[in-house]
């Protein structure tokens, strides 16, 4: 009676006519005592190497990515505020620049989380691989998909930082606010 629950990985394949911003989401996850940080993450994007690539249809032959095809545009801005959290979420995005590629084919990148030096952040170092689909039509190139994989899977654009997540260690964020009663009541 119920609909049959596909599961589509859509959220990773994102595709356009054309596509020119992919979001980048930043979690920054504490205790649930801590303001988010008053910090802005910064993506870093890297031209990769050509080889080949399984998108879950069939291996794709993969070219070296060209400079500027694929750049970091925003980054995620977080600004401490209102009540404290576990999780704390920004977008950031990256942009795709068809007018750099001088033919059709599917170009390798790499997205990393540059080092963000606010205290008490760990920085995530996961590397994603992100492969930028450029097709031809009569008016020039455009990138109609854009993929991103984490060791060989399709895996969305996620960084998680922790920011003093385990309680036992987390000695730097904590709000405590207390009511103190004098009087002789």
């Amino acid at each position: 009676a119920g609909m049959m629950g596909m599961n589509v990985s859509a959220a990773v394949v994102h595709s356009g006519n054309p596509i020119t911003t992919i979001p980048v989401t930043k979690n920054v996850l504490t205790d649930g005592n801590t303001m988010a940080p008053n910090t802005t993450f910064e993506f870093e994007v890297a031209v990769a190497d050509a080889g080949t690539f399984n998108d879950g249809n069939k291996d794709q032959v993969v070219y070296k990515g060209i400079a500027g095809g694929l750049t970091a545009e925003t980054g995620a801005a977080f600004t401490p505020g209102g009540s404290a959290a576990e999780t704390y979420t920004a977008e950031g995005s990256l942009k795709t620049d068809a007018a750099v590629f001088e033919r059709p084919g599917v170009y390798h990148y790499t997205v990393t989380e540059k080092a963000n030096n606010y205290e008490g952040v760990t920085t995530d170092t996961t590397s994603y691989d992100v492969y930028v689909y450029v097709y031809n039509r009569t008016d020039g190139l455009y990138v109609g998909n854009v993929v991103s994989a984490k060791n060989g899977d399709k895996a969305n654009l996620i960084f998680n930082n922790d920011y003093g997540q385990d309680k036992n260690k987390d000695t730097t964020h904590d709000v405590v606010i207390k009511k103190v009663i004098t009087g002789n009541q």
